[in-house]
Parts: C-alpha cells; structure tokens; sequence
C-alpha cells in the first residue's frame, strides 16, 4: 500500500503540465511541482504505468505488488551506517554548548526496500568528540503513522541549556486511498540527553495541504512550505535563547505570493509562536534556500535568492532588530549567474552524477569576542556573476563588516587553476575563538570532473585571506559511479562544518568506496596547523572506534580498536607524506575490543597516520613518534 501512494505521488509530479521556459512569474503549481520532483522520484515511469493500469482493469489496487525497480533511486551495497542498501545524505550538524565532546548530525535517508519507512532521518550522536558514534533513537518517521511520500532536510540547533532541537520535512497522504488529499509539513522535536533519546510534536509546527491526482497535477489548496533553517540567539540581550526557523513559503489564500516567513519560538516556551513573519518586502517572481543566523547583538539576518523576472538571480540579506517581529527592506548581497533556468529550474550544466543542483547560498555570523565579531559571511555555488564566466561551478564568497549594509565584491573562493572543473555546495561556521571555516565538494583533481573530494579552508583575519586549501576527505569519491546507482540523486545538497575546541569538524557525504554506496564522514582537524592538523576521520556507524594509546608514540605503536559486529580488518601506518610503514591483514575479527602493538622504534620523529578499513567502516587516527 505504501510503495502504491508513493508511485501515485511521483504519477502527479510527472504527469503535471510542463512549465514554459522563459516565463517570467510562474504560478505556485508549477514551482511546487518542480520542488516535489526532486523529494520522490521513480525509475522507470514507462513500467509503472503499465503496472497500475493494468492493475486498475482487473479492480485489485490494493493487491498491486511492488514493482521490481526501487522506488527511490539509490545505491545497490551495503553502507557502514546502517549495514543496509540506503542513500543518506543532505547532512547537518550541531555540537552542545555545554558539554564540547556531544555533537548531533541528522541525515536523510532513502530505503526502497522499505514498504512502511521508505524516508527516514537516521541521527546519530558522539559523547567522545567522534571517537564513538551511536545512532539515536529519532527516525523521522511521521509521528502519527501516516503515509509518507517525501521530504527532507534534517535541521539540528542547540539552545544555551543544552537542549537539542531538530525540525525535518515531510510529504505525507492523509487519507489514501480514498484520497489523495496529502500535508506537506515542517516537523519538530527535541532532546535533552545529548541526542539519544526525543520527544517528537506529533503535528507539524507549519504545514501546507495540496491535493494530488494520478493525472491532474498538484494543487495547492492554500500553501506549500519547504526548505527550513535554524538558528538560537546567543546573545544576553532581551530575545537571548530565542529559536529561529525561516522556511520558503507558496501560499495562494488569501492571494498567491512567494515569500520567505520566520518562525519564533520564545526563550522558556514549549511551542513556536502560531503566526509567521514575512521576511521579505519585495515582491518576487521565483525565490528559494533561506538560511539564518543570529549576531550576538540579537539581531536575526536571513538570507535567500530572489529573482524578480526569471533570469537575473541575486542572493539578499534581510534583518530584524525586534526578535522576528519585522523585517527591515532586503538588500542585495551579490548577483550571481547559476546553470538552470529559474524559471522552470531546468539544469542547463551537466555536472556528472549530480542532478540536484543548487546554489545553496549560506551566511553565518562570527559570534566571538575576537576582532572580528559580528562579521558575516556569505558563500553560494555559481558561474559567474551577471553571468556565465566559467565552464565550471566555483565557490563564491563575500562577507560584511558593517551588520550587513554593505557587502564586499564576490569572488571565487577556490584557488585551483582549472576553471572547467566543478566545485560546489558550500558549508560556513566561525568558532569560538573567531576561525572563519568553510568547506566544499571539489573535483580539482580530476580532469575527468566526476572524482571528488571535500575540501575546507580557514580564515583568522575575518575573511580577509585563508590558509592553503586542504582536501580533507583523504581519499575521492567517484560522483559518476554515485549519480549512476541513485539516478543523479548524487550526495545531496547539504554538507556542514561545525567546531568544537580547537578542532574544526567538517562532515559529509562519501563515496570512498567507488561502487555507489554513500555514507556520512566526519574528519578532525586542528586548527592551530589546519594544513597538516588532520588528527582523526571516521564514518559515523556505531560499529567501529579507533584510538591510538599513548599518543605520542615511543617506541611502540599501541591500538585500541572496537567493533559491534564481526568484520575484516586491514591496518595500514603511513608517514605525512603517505608512504606506507606498515600493512597488516588481520582477516576477521569478532566483536568487542581488541588491542594490537606494533614496534615503531625504527620510526623517525615525526607524524604518522594508522588507517583501519573494514567492509563496513573506516578510520583514521593521527599520531605522533616522539
């Protein structure tokens, strides 16, 4: 019955009349309907119409089996997240302000084998800074059992209590199959141990009801809401503690209008305020990605991208200086040129394995006690500004000094010579000690533009200049093998870099193994020597943990090594430069842990690397010989 609803909602979407190009205001239908094609898709559409009608003549629609294609276009391995056939990807992260070793990330995860969860929100925690990572007992699975057809991102803030909050949407059919009546909602939780456990709203906090048919389309019958973010006020100030949520909004009663809104939910209140603020004041024909952040001022800047006639694209800033009671006019942050019509949302560009294409625009605040507060930063995916400069997509970057008045002139943040080669999806964060991080996917390294790595670098001078550029996913995914398994369904937008300490943490989606499977990465880096400071990197599955006991090293190289499960093992050591020291084959090992020493006296002084891969995982641990 579930695979039936969903294959009937993707029937909607792709039977739907398509959009004109060149249009300068399309009509809420027509946008809705472009964003629900990419939150379910089907593989071949052609087989399953045959299946339905000829299922409807004989009168049985609810003995219709699955069809012998997956739902969900994903990876055909086994992951090491989940042990399980499953696509998880747009990724965010948060870490505690009280306890710096608790970090949170939530992913979207895909499972076409799965008839009563086919769209999950698997989150997982670490209470050692990454050194262990267990899974949650949050899914996102709808609250009240319904139908779910879609949706997406996971969104994870911490406010000054330590209380975890995370917001996820989700398309589901109210009363199938009677109807085709769905909800298209942004729903909430928390939790207040660190992640392990949550208590979920069973009703969205924000919802819209569209109304789907098998030939008829979509229609909106008063709003559509998509692509919400987050942020706390950490401020001392009166709206100190305040949660933010701004989210894009298709609302057609009492009139049509896009607009991006913002939700409050007050310091000490269990529940968001009921009515939305508007944040733009500018009437625009196509608008998308809101991201917020908050200044320890107590002022709430949002940004988004805009168009007021289908072809020029800008990225705008707004902000409120009344904790989200109103909204200042929007100013302009840059124009910006992207490969898709904006209009239809057509992809004009063909980046290999990547058919979810964005610009993703960003902005985060520096919100320490250093030189640089209250500087923000902004970074997107482009081409070119007013327009098309480049054959690949770069990083472009800008920052304000002045609260957001005024921004610099964009320019291309990635600093490699080949301009036909992609770089995209950026992810921004300042510390607490001021260190500007901003991390993306980059291909760089491959003249054939699919083989990917992600790659970050860091700023200490407020944005002025960053340190050299570092590749710290170690080893490259190949995006084509990726795109090809999950039908350009790639990665997903969504990558994210946070910090705790003096370690900065980027986090994304990974496709080391080169046969399709994606899993989600984390790697820790000093930022004292952020060039050389990869100290750890690790999938985060809850079956495996490395640690290096003592570090420094003296003359022997002691190893801790923990699984859940039984699993073959290889350890490899290499020095900085990657010359292997040392390969050791130790076939399958049971579960529990397990201690090995190597002699490491003929090692010069200096940094080394230990590597344990498994079929289901890997890590990385640096460490030092004395």
């Amino acid at each position: 019955m579930r695979i039936l609803a969903l294959l009937l909602i993707s029937a909607a979407l792709y039977l739907s009349p398509v959009w004109i190009f060149g249009q300068s205001k399309p009509d809420p239908t027509s946008i809705v309907r472009e964003i629900l094609k990419e939150k379910v898709r089907i593989q071949d559409w052609t087989a399953f119409q045959e299946a339905y009608m000829d299922n409807l003549t004989k009168g049985n629609d609810e003995e219709t089996p699955a069809p012998p294609y997956p739902l969900f276009m994903t990876d055909s391995s086994q992951g090491p997240l989940s042990g399980q056939a499953e696509t998880e990807s747009e990724i965010h992260a948060a870490v505690n302000p009280t306890d710096p070793n608790n970090l949170i990330v939530s992913a979207m995860q895909q499972d076409p084998t799965s008839t009563t969860n086919p769209l999950l929100f698997p989150t997982y925690y670490t209470n050692d800074l990454g050194v262990t990572w267990q899974k949650s007992s949050f899914q996102g699975a709808h609250p009240t059992g319904d139908l779910v057809g879609g949706g997406g991102d996971p969104i994870i803030a911490f406010t000054s209590d330590g209380t975890a909050h995370i917001t996820w949407l989700l398309l589901s059919l109210d009363n199938f199959p009677f109807s085709l009546d769905g909800t298209i909602g942004l729903y909430y939780g928390t939790s207040t141990d660190g992640g392990q456990t949550w208590n979920v709203q069973d009703d969205p906090i924000v919802f819209g009801k569209p109304t789907l048919s098998l030939f008829g389309g979509v229609t909106i019958n008063d709003r559509f809401v998509d692509k919400q973010w987050m942020a706390v006020d950490r401020s001392t100030g009166q709206y100190a503690d305040n949660l933010y949520m701004a989210y894009f909004d298709v609302s057609v009663s009492p009139d049509t209008a896009l607009t991006m809104q913002l939700l409050t939910k007050p310091a000490g209140q269990d529940s968001f305020l009921v009515a939305p603020v508007q944040v733009n004041t500018q009437s625009f024909a196509n608008m998308q990605f809101a991201s917020i952040d908050v200044g320890l001022d107590g002022v709430v800047h949002v940004s988004f991208w805009g168009t007021f006639d289908g072809v020029n694209l800008s990225l705008y800033h707004a902000e409120s200086l009344d904790g989200g009671a109103t909204f200042q006019p929007e100013n302009k942050i840059s124009d910006f040129a992207f490969p898709f019509d904006s209009v239809s949302a057509a992809v004009t560009l063909d980046v290999i394995g990547v058919d979810r294409l964005y610009p993703c625009p960003h902005i985060v605040i520096d919100k320490s006690s250093g030189p640089h507060a209250g500087n923000i930063y902004a970074a997107w995916t482009a081409y070119g500004l007013t327009s098309q400069t480049t054959e690949g997509l770069d990083i472009y970057y800008s920052r304000s000094t002045d609260g957001g008045d005024t921004w610099s002139p964009a320019v291309v943040l990635n600093d490699d010579p080949n301009d036909s080669l992609h770089q995209f999806f950026p992810s921004l964060h300042v510390s607490d000690q001021g260190t500007l991080l901003i991390g993306w996917y980059d291909r760089r390294d491959d003249p054939g533009n699919a083989k990917t790595h992600f790659y970050m670098t860091t700023s200490t001078d407020g944005g002025q200049s960053f340190t050299p550029q570092l590749a710290v996913s170690s080893q490259e995914s190949d995006h084509a093998v990726i795109g090809d398994n999950n039908g350009g369904f790639g990665v997903g937008e969504y990558t994210q870099v946070v910090s705790s300490g003096s370690l900065a943490i980027p986090i994304w989606a990974d496709g080391r193994t080169n046969d399709g499977n994606i899993n989600i990465y984390a790697a820790f880096i000093d930022l004292n020597t952020p060039a050389t400071g990869l100290e750890r990197l690790n999938s985060l599955q809850d079956g495996l943990s490395l640690e290096v006991l003592p570090n420094p090293v003296e003359d022997q190289l002691n190893l801790k090594l923990a699984l859940q499960k039984p699993l073959s093992v290889e350890i490899k050591v290499s020095d900085i430069s990657g010359r292997e020291l040392l390969v050791k084959d130790l076939s399958t090992l049971g579960e529990g842990e397990h201690r090995f020493s190597f002699s490491a006296a003929d090692w010069a002084p200096g940094l080394y690397f230990v590597t344990v891969l498994t079929q289901k995982g890997y890590a990385l641990q640096r460490f030092q010989v004395k």
